[in-house]
């Protein structure tokens, strides 16, 4: 149900945002245990955080809440 703050997002699109987040999050750190390379692990290093922060924020501003919303 969208509220004031927050329009509706179904939580089935919810589900598939935050399971490709898992995905990638995954592939980052595959990668960077294929990579030999320092410089290249730290980029990778470097993306994976961000792409955590960004979970973070999603699950914490908009999925945690949402799924509250249904009562499960």
């Amino acid at each position: 149900m969208p509220t004031a703050t927050m329009p509706y997002i179904s939580l089935t699109m919810l589900l598939r945002c935050y399971t490709a987040d898992h995905r990638q999050v995954r592939a980052l750190f595959q990668q960077y245990a294929d990579t030999p390379d320092p410089y290249l692990q730290q980029i990778i290093a470097e993306h994976v955080f961000a792409e955590l922060t960004l979970h973070m924020l999603l699950e914490e501003t908009v999925f945690y809440p949402a799924f509250a919303e249904t009562g499960r």
